[in-house]
């Protein structure tokens, strides 16, 4: 396990991807990464996920209906120029009775801006800033040049993508499959699960699976939680609440907000 305690696991929106990139690449600073195992172990569905029916005619690929219907999921994500909202993450991992639980806040600005500050179990920032992710806390801070990176920026670009609602990026990426999910809140016109595995053999080595849900609403589309299995079968599950659409940061708030150490 990281010494410093960084979780291998999702980052927003958001994502919550960033953190499992962030500790699985070396750093342009600081000490190299722990090695990983890198067998593949086949991902167990959670058991707070939405039941989810696949979409009329979907292949995993995204061809045919189910192509159209993923089209739309991207396209209501494309809608979204800002947000703001809190996360909670689990780290589920076979070597512990319990999960690593996780609590705080986020925030993205389109195209490349997501900072993720943990309020607990202790305060740490998570920053992406156009192809440079840093990581820290009060006491130390990694950046991680994602041009040094091949597999890394690959992962951050597929996040970037959903975020993006870039259907051809995303196809090039990985395999994908959407499904309908029932139970959607009021007030939103339908559930979803988009399920993405990737193509590239290397990005594997950091992300086997990754899994979005979320819902159609007219502002756009929202994602309510996301799971991540990693290579060696340990999964994290982020889910978000209290999430707030904005038509962009104002040139004061990006300053507040997209900087480490909030």
């Amino acid at each position: 396990m990281p010494t410093r305690g960084w979780p291998l696991g999702s980052f927003v929106l958001a994502l919550a991807l960033l953190p499992c990139a962030a500790s699985a690449a070396p750093p342009v600073k600081g000490g190299a990464a722990p090695k990983r195992d890198a067998a593949v172990a086949e991902a167990k569905p959670d058991a707070g996920a939405a039941d989810a029916k696949p979409a009329d005619a979907g292949a995993p690929d995204g061809t045919s209906a189910g192509r159209d219907e993923l089209a739309q999921v991207l396209q209501k994500l494309a809608g979204v120029e800002a947000l703001s909202a809190r996360f909670r993450e689990e780290k589920r991992m076979a070597l512990l009775a319990a999960p690593l639980a996780s609590e705080g806040t986020l925030h993205y600005q389109r195209p490349r801006m997501l900072v993720r500050q943990t309020d607990k179990p202790r305060k740490a920032t998570l920053l992406l800033a156009a192809d440079v992710l840093t990581f820290g806390d009060a006491q130390h801070k990694e950046s991680v040049a994602l041009s040094s990176q091949p597999s890394l920026r690959m992962l951050v670009d597929t996040f970037v993508s959903v975020l993006a609602g870039d259907l051809p990026a995303l196809e090039r990426a990985a395999t994908l499959r959407v499904e309908r999910v029932q139970g959607a809140e009021p007030g939103k016109s339908g559930g979803f699960r988009l399920t993405m595995v990737p193509r590239d053999e290397k990005m594997r080595r950091l992300v086997q699976t990754m899994i979005f849900d979320g819902a159609l609403t007219k502002e756009g589309a929202t994602l309510s939680r996301m799971e991540l299995v990693d290579a060696n079968g340990d999964t994290t599950v982020t889910t978000f609440s209290d999430v707030k659409f904005r038509k962009a940061f104002s040139e004061a708030e990006r300053a507040r907000l997209f900087r480490m150490g909030n």
